[in-house]
């Protein structure tokens, strides 16, 4: 859903109509991003879900049930120390673990899922991050999220459309276009997701080995097009000709 102006007001509407959520998706990038990180943090501390200013929860000038992980990367040694940590007792009601990060590692994403599959009453989660992409299908599906822009991205949309058919050889020119603009190559990239999602599901069983094999490719490549280890265009080739083998 789109986090709409007002952010206080329309958290308010969201919170007091029984919203009972406990792990979030903050998408965007900019100052609205740390507004929106604020706002949502006080409205799980708050004892009224109100940012009411006057429980004790509000007047706290520093929770040590809030635990920041900020940086970069989120590595698997962060998603063990968070799940070790949602286990414990809150000191007091709510406890909220506050993700601020470019990209989460794989291995980090899969031990972070088994974390939020099971909360803790009054533990809560928020992964603020400038892109949606950046996540597994499996775990994005489990996050509440808010979108900080005027509109959701589709990854239904041109990309797939370009990519994912005709033949290869103009699929290879596409590519070369997408590789200019991260932002279209991220929803480039989870076309191809959605792609073997779909096709794992539909799939005779002798082909679930290659359709999975397939799928690990996408999520190593998203790691280096996050990590920006390797160029864009690259990358992209890579699997349009990885998908070119599934198809012989």
């Amino acid at each position: 859903m789109i986090l709409a102006h007002p952010y206080e007001k329309f958290l308010r509407k969201l919170f007091s109509g029984g919203l009972k959520a406990q792990s979030f998706l903050l998408a965007g990038s900019g100052a609205s991003r740390g507004r929106a990180e604020e706002l949502l943090v006080k409205f799980l501390i708050c004892k009224t879900r109100d940012v009411c200013k006057r429980c004790e929860n509000c007047a706290l000038e520093i929770n040590p049930d809030l635990h920041v992980y900020a940086g970069a990367l989120l590595k698997m040694e962060d998603a063990k120390e968070i799940e070790r940590k949602a286990h414990q007792s809150a000191w007091r009601d709510s406890k909220i673990f506050l993700i601020k990060t470019d990209f989460i590692g794989w291995e980090a994403q899969a031990a972070f899922l088994k974390t939020i599959e099971e909360p803790n009453p009054g533990t809560y989660f928020i992964i603020s991050i400038s892109s949606e992409h950046a996540l597994s299908l499996p775990l994005a599906s489990r996050l509440t999220t808010f979108h900080l822009g005027t509109s959701k991205p589709d990854s239904d949309s041109a990309a797939r459309k370009k990519l994912l058919s005709g033949r290869t050889g103009q699929e290879l020119l596409n590519a070369a276009v997408f590789a200019k603009d991260r932002t279209r190559l991220e929803e480039a990239l989870q076309a191809f997701e959605f792609w073997a999602e779909e096709k794992i599901r539909q799939a005779p069983a002798p082909q679930l080995k290659n359709l999975a094999g397939f799928l690990e490719d996408i999520f190593e490549i998203k790691t280096r097009f996050y990590a920006r280890t390797y160029f864009n265009q690259m990358l992209l080739e890579h699997l349009i000709i990885s998908r070119l083998y599934l198809d012989l």
